[in-house]
């Protein structure tokens, strides 16, 4: 390769050759996808000398990428997906080609190796998942995701400036999007029943779409101060925050308005170190409620009442509903965690595997609580990550995430007070909130495995790990 780039006539032979064989090859054999080829391998060059182009082509899209259902049952996600696929190709050679001694440094992070363990289990998992082949896709899927938005995020963020170029390369497009669904959902009054119908096509629901801005939000503080007083970078930022305030209030997404105040007190957490003792008092809560629900049937208690269990068209008597155990949504989730208990029991170890749940869940459910819901024509999961992980992934499977995550933080949290630079410090605690909050969400929802939010996820664990290694947390105590 190297011979190639220093040598522009051998080059130059090389490409014309296969460009002429590709043409006449489709003129032949009347396969005209061949003809392509030669613009994959252009892309490809250009991208292995210099593949920030490709990345920030990336981090454009991810606002405005949509969702698309195929006839044979899949999906794909465009133009998002067939770009980190490419990143992902193109990778090993951007290894080879510029690989550097201090990525060891990356390479051998504790967060870079508890991802490498939750990346084998799910192997594991979907070695012994029912289906093996959405077990084997689902571990594709997420390395697709890991490297380009963890790793290749690690070796463009090598200044502040590669840091300004993804806030406003995502931010721009993410603006668009959100004035696009205020002015739609406008035109009907900003309605509640009206919410999913003015968010598409570009989200998937109100869910996702909030999700996203609450997973953003904290980086659009962080970069109104990086500017000074008075710039006009600033009053665009004041504008655009407040913008995704009040577009994530007409979302009427329950997670997404609580998150805004959460994290607030994710702030006062981090900057105050009391993450750990949080965690500690977090999992307490859990286990003693676990055991609450378990002992005795006591989840029995919790079964709607069919009748009443409806889908609610005003906000406000969603709020209500909630509050009675009454609004479709929330018991259709209480069915599927009731669900997700049993197929716990019955495969604790490697789990039903990867993506496996909803092919195996009804089997599992308790007739008291089904809903109106609960034939799932969407295929949804079972919107609860934590539990979702457990059920396919098995009890190993939902500690090393949890290792993982909990790595994540304690470090965004050292980091953030090993800085000295003040603009780096707000970025690694926009980070660290972003992180949180989608750890809080994803008690409710199962979206960490979405382009739009597990991007933004592994982003910013990527951020915490560079500000991370170049301050020397990891050698420090």
């Amino acid at each position: 390769m190297n011979v190639l780039l220093e040598n522009p006539v051998k080059l130059f032979g090389l490409l014309s050759a296969v460009f002429l064989g590709c043409i006449f090859g489709a003129l032949l054999t009347e396969t005209y996808v061949l003809a392509l080829i030669p613009f994959a391998l252009m892309v490809g060059f250009i991208s292995l000398l210099d593949i920030s182009k490709l990345y920030y082509l990336l981090i454009l899209v991810i606002p405005l990428t949509i969702e698309i259902y195929l006839p044979n049952g899949l999906g794909i996600d465009l133009p998002g997906e067939p770009i980190l696929i490419a990143i992902t190709a193109l990778s090993p050679f951007l290894l080879l080609l510029k690989f550097r001694k201090s990525a060891t440094a990356y390479i051998n992070h504790p967060v870079t190796i508890a991802l490498l363990f939750h990346l084998m289990w799910i192997l594991i998992a979907a070695v012994f998942a029912e289906e093996k082949v959405v077990g084997l896709k689902f571990l594709v899927a997420k390395i697709w995701y890991v490297v380009p938005f963890y790793f290749v995020s690690l070796y463009i963020f090598k200044t502040k400036q590669n840091y300004r170029a993804f806030f406003w390369t995502l931010m721009i497009p993410l603006a668009i999007t959100i004035i696009y669904v205020l002015i739609k959902h406008a035109s009907v009054d900003f309605a509640f029943s009206e919410v999913n119908y003015s968010v598409s096509p570009i989200y998937r629901n109100h869910v996702n779409y909030g999700l996203l801005m609450v997973a953003f939000i904290p980086y659009v503080w962080a970069f109104y101060h990086w500017y000074e007083r008075g710039t006009v970078e600033r009053l665009i930022l004041l504008g655009l925050g407040t913008m995704m305030l009040v577009a994530i209030y007409f979302t009427y997404t329950r997670a997404a308005q609580a998150a805004v105040l959460l994290g607030v007190v994710c702030y006062f957490i981090i900057r105050f170190r009391w993450l750990i003792s949080l965690v500690l008092a977090g999992s307490i809560v859990v286990v003693l409620l676990g055991v609450f629900f378990v002992n005795g049937s006591r989840y029995l208690d919790f079964a709607p009442q069919y009748e009443r269990t409806i889908t609610h068209t005003n906000y406000d008597n969603l709020i209500e509903a909630t509050v009675k155990l009454e609004d479709i949504s929330t018991m259709e989730r209480v069915n599927r965690w009731v669900a997700g208990g049993h197929m716990i029991h019955e495969r604790p170890w490697t789990g039903f595997g990867p993506g496996n749940f909803y092919f195996n869940y009804r089997n599992y459910m308790v007739s008291s609580f089904v809903t109106y819901v609960s034939d799932n024509p969407d295929k949804s999961g079972i919107h609860n990550y934590y539990l979702m992980t457990l059920v396919e992934q098995g009890i190993p499977g939902l500690l090393v995430f949890l290792g993982l995550l909990i790595t994540i933080l304690i470090y965004g949290q050292r980091v953030y007070h090993q800085l000295e630079d003040r603009e780096l410090k707000l970025l690694v605690m926009a980070a660290t909130i972003s992180i949180m909050l989608i750890a809080i969400t994803i008690f409710i929802n199962d979206l960490l495995e979405a382009l739009k939010i597990g991007g933004l996820f592994f982003i910013g664990v990527a951020i915490i790990v560079r500000e991370g290694v170049r301050a020397g947390s990891v050698r420090t105590t």
